[in-house]
């Protein structure tokens, strides 16, 4: 299983190379990118929600948040039965520019696909459906659940 992990790291870690590569220095670095694609999956998600989806403590998000915050990238907004508590929401250029980053990686991977021989990108659709669900088994299990 070390193979498993250890070719998702690669992956994960080529595409960001090339990401970096394509787009220049990076905006936003890789934890705040990812409080950003939780908030674009979950508009309106709060600072505790997003810390359990992200499996970090609230006190980190709510770092990020004021970085992304002061940046401009993220709005913050009150909760209409609770006046405390905020509501995170990309701001409009910040959903363009995740959308746009998106759009490339996954252009990046299915350009690294394409050279693969027919039968490996075979394989490789066809285990999609099991990754998915042991990423759903890995979340579940996780202790911050």
């Amino acid at each position: 299983m070390s193979e498993l992990s250890g070719a998702l790291t690669r992956i994960r870690r080529g595409l960001r190379s090339q990401m970096r590569q394509r787009t220049g220095p990076r905006r936003w670095s890789p934890a705040q990118m990812e409080l950003l694609s939780v908030v674009a999956g979950h508009p309106g998600i709060g600072i505790k929600e997003a810390s359990a989806l992200l499996h970090v403590a609230p006190n980190t998000v709510s770092t990020l948040v004021g970085q992304l915050t002061d940046l401009g990238d993220l709005q913050r907004r009150a909760a209409s039965d609770d006046g405390r508590a905020a509501l995170l929401h990309l701001a409009p250029e910040s959903s363009r520019r995740i959308a746009r980053w998106r759009r490339e990686r996954d252009q990046h991977l299915l350009d690294a696909i394409a050279v693969l021989p027919r039968s490996e990108q075979r394989d490789l659709h066809a285990a999609i459906p099991a990754l998915v669900h042991l990423a759903i088994v890995i979340e579940r299990a996780s202790p911050d659940r």
